[in-house]
């Protein structure tokens, strides 16, 4: 029973952070791309909704907070999934991080 258990939250937590895997990959790799560009932070939301779309990511884009200032450039990524495991017992995964740029070449 115990092992059955198991074996179900790894089917119900595993999808959610490989998924999660993923978007990090494709947040870290745009922030890389755009260390060389000058681009706004609409432009930016629209590259990752793209990058999302390409790879299958099924996470909303609107929980990936896309910023840019003479620092460079900033993604923080905040969002919570939540999904049932057993019954009326539902698990409960919060995702918070930020990816940053220096050195982001500006333009006048």
């Amino acid at each position: 029973m115990l092992l059955s258990l198991l074996l179900k939250v790894v089917v119900v937590v595993g999808p959610v952070y490989y998924d999660n895997y993923m978007a990090d990959k494709v947040v870290a790799e745009l922030v890389h791309d755009l260390s060389h560009q000058d681009k706004s932070s609409d432009q930016m939301g629209t590259d990752l909704n793209m990058r999302f779309s390409i790879n299958n990511i099924t996470l909303p884009a609107s929980d990936f907070v896309c910023t840019h200032d003479d620092q460079g450039y900033h993604i923080a990524v905040n969002y919570e999934v939540r999904k049932n495991l057993v019954g009326n017992m539902d698990v409960v995964i919060h995702f918070n991080r930020t990816f940053e740029s220096q050195g982001a070449t500006q333009h006048s």
